[in-house]
Formats: structure tokens, C-alpha cells, sequence
């Protein structure tokens, strides 16, 4: 019995994973958290800990793949994947007391305290510690689905809250059949399919303010062991100037390039600037573009306009990637391992807004658009995302690289994660990466343009804009309090419902 219910947590956080990419399949979500649900009826306090970890053990040691292959070991991603499950397992914890409430309050309470709790433990993971990490936030894997309906109106907190709620009153009415009343019976099932299904006739966001012509490069790029012709360093930049020369001149506005599209930074490196130069006259439009800037020990990510001939505005990333882009106390870490300085140089964050004011000229008319260029990694920031919305930005630019995660599916959840927050913003996005996927988004989050992985392409994109701030946009603070909030108090109900100490065990169950 124990070894079946431990299958079974792992087969539940399995299903919450198969709702991303690569498999996409949005209804697993619902399956997996019934699953988990069933698994903790009846548990102990012990048994919470243990099965919600390995939910999450389901759940991210296949998402998180790709941590292995950037870092070319296994420990990093096993490292990752244990620290991420402990979330749910103190979710678990709580979800025993909260149990409580479905016979004492009747199964729509409950239903709302597994909802606030999950949404606030989302809320944690995704901004703690060192920044958290937002990979695998359940909105992420409903792109697909009706409650992408719900990203303009509540961001990730929303739809994980709608989620769980829907999940738990339809288990409630599966397994608590024979206890309720008739219209308990069929209260339950009915409301949780209206909340997935009433999203899809919300309306979507649409970008009404004229429209900019976009061309997306992703250059010809060799993988790590294959050989360069040329300097390694220079290859990226000639591969984009290659297959921007392909474009034909007059048929864009905007020319989009990626991350750590001039590994040199060709604002001081003369090489460098010369590509650089060259694939910004050959365009006659102006330019975004990724490089780094290194001094004083230190470094940063830039993302780049170049414009009537110099590069003239610059963001650089404010959220930094632990581990990856930097090493949190580097000082003790090396105490315990020399692998710490196999980041040489730690990145450090920017500290200005993710938006550049580009200037675009079509005909004989000139107009500014400000573009919010989120670099990376910070498309999961709603934070960043959302403050780039208020200071007014009329189109979301996502420049990745991609580059260390090879053939997994990073480049494809990250491209999901662009798609939700086209939604969530009411804007079009447009994800550019050195590798792939690259690609565009509506507003309502239907995919315009999409490029392969390892290949050399190019898109043109008639990217609407839009200056109108969503909900979610313009209260992301308060969404994010809230969610924090509301799943505090319902966790304080859960210890005051005493689930949380130790019961008489019945034989074989933990």
C-alpha cells in the first residue's frame, strides 16, 4: 500500500509536468493535483511531507532536464529538483489541515483554501531565494488551454488558483459522492467544469495602435563540438549577419537580433563593431541586439539599440541568474567545491526598467516605440515584465540564447512562457534566440511565426501595438500581495484545524 501511494505521487506530479512542453497536454494539470489529493486523504503529518515531495520530485526532475545538460553534471540537477519539491511538500502539510474544512464548510471552502495555498506557494517559489525560480508555474502549461483566458485578469496567480479550485471540487464530488446532498452531488462537478470552460468566452486583448514590421534573425549557429571557421567569439555575429542579409531591404521597420548576439562587446571591440556596422547599414533599420560589458571584475547582460550608426540606448538585466550567470556566497561555496569558478565573472543586475524607446520610420512618418525587451530568464519575472507594461512599452521583445540546453525542452517552455505573458499583457511578443525557437505571439496568445532549433531563419512579423494596460499589468503588486496574503491565512487555518499532529495510524499506511 505505501509503495503504490508513493507510485502514485510521483504519477501525479508526472501529470502537472506533462502539461508543459514538449507534450502540452493542459488537462493533465487537473489530473495531477486530483491525484495529489487523493494521495494525502487520510495521511499523517509525516506521510504529507514525504508524498508532496515526491509530487515534486514528478513534476521537476523531468521539467528541469535541461539543468543537467547546461551544467554537465547530474548534481546540479538533482541539487534543483530536491530544493524546488520542498515546496510542495509543505504544501502537503497545510492541504492535511484543509482537508477538514470539506466536512466542516462543505467542499467549496476547501476547494478555495487548496487554491490560495498553491497559489501563495507558486507566489514563493517563483521570487525566492535569490530571485526564485518561475520555471513550471502551472499557467505556464496552459497556454493551450481556456484559462489562458484568465492571464490578463490575474497573471499565474489566477490561473493556478482557478486550477486547484476546479481540481478539488471535482474530486470532492468523485470521491465524497455518497456523503452529500443532492445538490452538493451536483453543485461540485458542475462549477468545476464552468470554471475551466466559462474562460474561453472571455474576450481576448487585440493591439489596435498601428503596427510595427519585425524581422526576427536567428543566424546559423554551430553546436559546442562541431568546428568554427574564423574566431568562435566572431561566429554568432556572422552567423546573424549572414541570414540578415537574406532579408529584403524596405520590407521591415525593425530588425530584432538575440542574446549575446556580439559575444564581444562591439561597442569597444573594433571586429566585433565592424560586423555590427555593416549588418545595421545593410538593414537601414535600426537594431536590437544582445552583448556583455565586462569590467571591474564584474559584468553585465546588455541588450542593445543601435541606431543612425552608434549604439544608442542600453538595458541591462536586472534578474541575474543564480548559479548560472552568478554564484550567490561565492566565498563559502568554494569551501565546499572548485566548481563555483566555472563562472568566472558574476553577472550584476541593472537597475532600470526593461524598456527601450526605438525609433521606427516607415514612409515619409517617424514615431518612438517603446519596446519592453525582458532578457531571457526574465520572461518569468511577471514583475519586470509587468513594470516594462507601466512605463509604457507597446510590444514585448524576448531575446534568448539558449545555447547551453542544447536539445531539450527549455527552449520550448520558455517559448510558452513568452506566449503567456502575450496574453497576460495584451501585448505581441516576439522571442528571438541565437539556436531556437524563435518566434512571434499575438496578444491573445496565438502563435504568428515560429522558427526550428539549430537552424538559420529568419521571420517577418506585423507586430500590433498597444499601449492599454491589462489588470494584471497594472495591479501585478497587489495580485502578488494578495496571493501571499490569502494563502497565509488559510495555511493559519490549516494548523488550527490540529491535522497537523501525529494520529492513531491504521496498519499499513504511513
Amino acid at each position: 500500500m505505501r509503495f503504490r501511494r508513493q507510485a502514485a505521487s510521483v504519477a501525479s506530479g508526472v501529470a502537472v509536468w506533462a502539461s508543459f512542453a514538449p507534450g502540452h497536454l493542459w488537462p493533465a494539470a487537473f489530473i495531477g493535483i486530483i491525484g495529489l489529493l487523493r494521495v494525502l486523504s487520510g495521511r499523517t503529518f509525516p506521510g504529507a511531507i514525504g508524498y508532496g515531495f515526491l509530487f515534486g520530485v514528478g513534476w521537476f526532475a523531468p521539467l528541469l532536464w535541461w539543468a543537467w545538460t547546461a551544467s554537465g553534471t547530474p548534481v546540479a540537477w538533482l541539487a534543483l529538483v530536491a530544493f524546488e519539491s520542498l515546496f510542495p511538500a509543505l504544501l502537503a502539510v497545510f492541504w492535511l489541515g484543509l482537508a477538514r474544512l470539506g466536512d466542516e464548510y462543505g467542499p467549496w471552502m476547501r476547494a478555495i483554501g487548496l487554491a490560495a495555498t498553491f497559489a501563495a506557494m507558486e507566489q514563493l517559489r517563483a521570487t525566492w531565494p535569490f530571485g526564485g525560480l518561475p520555471w513550471g508555474l502551472l499557467g505556464f502549461g496552459q497556454t493551450n488551454g481556456p484559462l489562458l483566458r484568465l492571464a490578463p485578469w490575474g497573471s499565474t496567480q489566477l490561473v493556478a488558483f482557478v486550477l486547484v479550485a476546479a481540481s478539488a471540487l471535482f474530486e470532492s464530488a468523485l470521491f465524497s459522492w455518497r456523503r452529500r446532498s443532492w445538490p452538493s452531488r451536483l453543485g461540485a462537478p458542475a462549477a468545476s467544469v464552468l470554471m475551466v470552460v466559462l474562460p474561453w468566452f472571455l474576450p481576448c486583448a487585440s493591439a489596435g495602435e498601428g503596427t510595427v514590421r519585425a524581422a526576427l534573425v536567428q543566424g546559423e549557429v554551430s553546436r559546442p563540438d562541431e568546428p568554427v571557421e574564423g574566431s568562435r567569439s566572431l561566429a554568432v555575429t556572422e552567423g546573424l549577419r549572414r541570414e540578415a542579409s537574406r532579408l529584403e531591404p524596405g520590407s521591415f521597420d525593425l530588425l530584432v537580433l538575440p542574446e549575446s548576439a556580439s559575444d564581444r562587446d562591439f561597442r569597444s571591440d573594433g571586429e566585433a563593431g565592424a560586423i555590427v556596422a555593416d549588418l545595421a547599414a545593410t538593414a537601414g533599420t535600426p537594431v536590437l541586439l544582445g552583448t556583455q560589458h565586462y569590467g571591474d571584475g564584474t559584468r553585465t547582460n546588455d541588450y542593445v539599440l543601435y541606431a543612425d550608426g552608434m549604439a544608442s540606448q542600453a538595458y541591462s538585466k536586472q534578474h541575474p541568474v543564480p548559479f548560472g550567470e552568478y554564484v550567490p556566497a561565492r566565498r563559502v561555496l568554494r569551501g565546499l567545491t572548485a566548481a563555483v569558478d566555472a563562472i568566472s565573472i558574476d553577472m550584476v543586475p541593472g537597475t532600470e526598467p526593461a524598456v527601450l524607446d526605438v525609433p521606427v520610420r516607415r514612409g515619409g512618418t517617424s514615431r518612438t516605440v517603446k519596446v519592453a525587451v525582458p532578457i531571457c530568464f526574465e520572461i518569468g519575472d511577471g514583475a519586470i515584465v509587468d513594470e516594462a507594461m507601466r512605463q509604457g512599452a507597446e510590444l514585448l521583445v524576448v531575446p534568448t540564447s539558449n545555447a547551453p540546453f542544447a536539445d531539450t525542452s527549455e527552449s520550448a517552455q520558455q517559448f510558452d512562457i513568452t506566449r503567456f505573458r502575450a496574453a497576460q499583457t495584451g501585448r505581441t511578443a516576439i522571442q528571438v534566440s541565437t539556436v531556437g525557437i524563435s518566434g512571434a505571439v499575438g496578444p491573445d496568445g496565438v502563435v504568428l511565426a515560429r522558427t526550428g532549433r539549430w537552424t538559420s531563419e529568419h521571420r517577418i512579423v506585423e507586430a500590433g501595438l498597444s499601449k492599454r494596460l491589462t489588470y494584471s499589468s497594472r495591479n501585478c503588486g497587489q495580485i502578488e500581495a494578495l496571493a501571499l496574503a490569502l494563502g497565509g491565512v488559510f495555511a493559519a487555518v490549516a494548523l488550527m484545524q490540529g491535522r497537523l499532529r501525529p494520529r492513531t495510524r491504521k496498519k499499513g499506511k504511513p
